[in-house]
């Protein structure tokens, strides 16, 4: 049976990695399950809240296939989702800064274009923050590896439809279809990803977008390197800066240049309930997205930090910019 919910995903590649055969895991014994919980928290850095709700998306799974559900009432893994809660609780958050498009701006200039690498990896990075994207959905990260191929990429006419064949919030690998348009500036999502599949050297379409030279996929951790020497480059605080700013970047900016909070959770695919209620397709949104970035990134005049110093702008949360739910 296919494993479509992404905890059932995470336990199929837990029970394969230690070689459980199939016919014993459903239903799973107390033990396994209070391991494969173990794992989630230790190795993958779950919260508890995670690592409940995926031990809930298995149970459903057992129930489906009418086998015994007792192994998830033991009192030992109750006992380990409760201490996961209170070594966590109060754990703060560590401060992002969003990449503004001002401080995208800035990065560029510092960018080795004639570098393979570095190419590739601000092509990533545009596409990030311009279709407020997680890393996960462009890069590879385990346990998903490269979700975004070649064969999701449609580029005609100025502008990129990005088809993500999963997300974090996808539960069912439905798969959505977004686009982002030209900028014809310096920051141009469009220019660089044409430029960076023309680079690639698998071009099959099942290949994934964002390649090494030697035609491996870029990883989660070549983009937060990346990300971290652009930053010191730049003279921006590295620490404070990581993959996730480029979408809470990218929200921020578009807050910045008068856009609503509706239409942003939107545009990033936030939950909510005014996101239920839109009922018109985006496209002239985007348009106007692309349009206002592009005359933003030409404002040489622009505050890098949204009116605020650097310093002062480090001791802000990026969650005071961005009031939306970190999905």
């Amino acid at each position: 049976m296919r494993c479509y919910a992404t905890g059932e995903k995470l336990y199929a590649k837990y029970c394969d990695d230690n070689h459980l055969p199939p016919a014993q895991r459903y239903p799973p014994t107390p033990m396994w399950l209070l391991r494969f919980a173990t794992y989630l928290f230790v190795s993958l850095k779950k919260s508890a809240g995670v690592v409940s709700s995926t031990l809930s998306a298995i149970r459903s799974l057992t129930v489906a296939l009418g086998a015994s559900t007792s192994p998830f009432d033991s009192a030992n893994l109750k006992q380990a989702i409760h201490s996961m809660r209170s070594l966590r609780k109060g754990r703060k958050q560590a401060k992002r800064l969003p990449i503004t498009i001002w401080a995208l701006t800035r990065m560029k200039r510092h960018v080795k274009g004639k570098d393979h690498k570095e190419t590739v990896l601000f092509a990533a990075i545009l596409l990030g923050f311009h279709a407020l994207l997680r890393a996960s959905e462009f890069v590879s990260k385990d346990p998903y590896g490269a979700t975004l191929l070649r064969k999701h990429v449609t580029i005609d006419n100025g502008k990129a439809s990005i088809h993500l064949a999963r997300s974090k919030t996808d539960t069912y690998d439905e798969g959505i279809t977004i686009t982002i348009h030209a900028t014809n500036n310096g920051t141009c999502p469009i220019t660089w990803l044409v430029l960076a599949m023309a680079l690639a050297p698998d071009q099959s379409p099942n290949a994934p977008v964002f390649q090494r030279s030697n035609g491996q996929a870029m990883s989660y951790q070549d983009l937060q390197r990346y990300l971290a020497m652009l930053c010191k480059r730049s003279n921006f605080d590295s620490q404070a800066i990581k993959t996730h700013s480029l979408r809470i970047g990218g929200a921020t900016s578009l807050m910045s240049l008068g856009f609503t909070r509706d239409q942003i959770m939107e545009l990033g695919r936030w939950k909510s309930d005014s996101y239920r209620l839109y009922i018109h397709h985006p496209e002239q949104l985007r348009v106007s997205v692309a349009a206002r970035l592009k005359k933003a990134a030409e404002d040489a005049a622009a505050p890098v930090f949204c009116g605020m110093s650097l310093n002062a702008f480090t001791e802000v949360s990026a969650s005071t910019f961005v009031p939306f739910p970190r999905t």
